[in-house]
């Protein structure tokens, strides 16, 4: 998957999310309650808030092609992802048991 820095981070209903910032992935499968273990840290400038997509919902166009488009497109929409409680940060994050890979600059 190839994300550049920055990148504006797109919901399936055409709302921007924030920024894409970095990819985090859980070093301990024990420590996890949820589902997800990977996720892209996107930043919203504007609220001044973090959110945590599942790499799982990043679109396959995004995933073959991001660093044609510019963007980061989602399979979920801006309710579906308050919802979900995208906006709360991952147990694993929270006890700094994760690896980051930076994005493309």
């Amino acid at each position: 998957m190839d994300i550049q820095f920055h990148s504006p981070v797109i919901t399936k209903d055409g709302e921007q999310v924030g920024l894409a910032q970095r990819i985090l992935r859980s070093t301990n499968a024990e420590i996890e309650v949820s589902p997800y273990s990977e996720h892209l840290k996107v930043f919203d400038f504007a609220m001044g808030d973090a959110f945590f997509i599942p790499l799982q919902f990043i679109s396959a166009e995004t995933q073959d092609g991001a660093a044609k488009s510019g963007q980061v497109t989602l399979s979920l929409t801006y309710q579906q992802i308050l919802n979900e409680g995208f906006s709360n940060m991952p147990r694993y994050i929270a006890y700094d048991d994760y690896a980051a890979t930076e994005l493309r600059q």
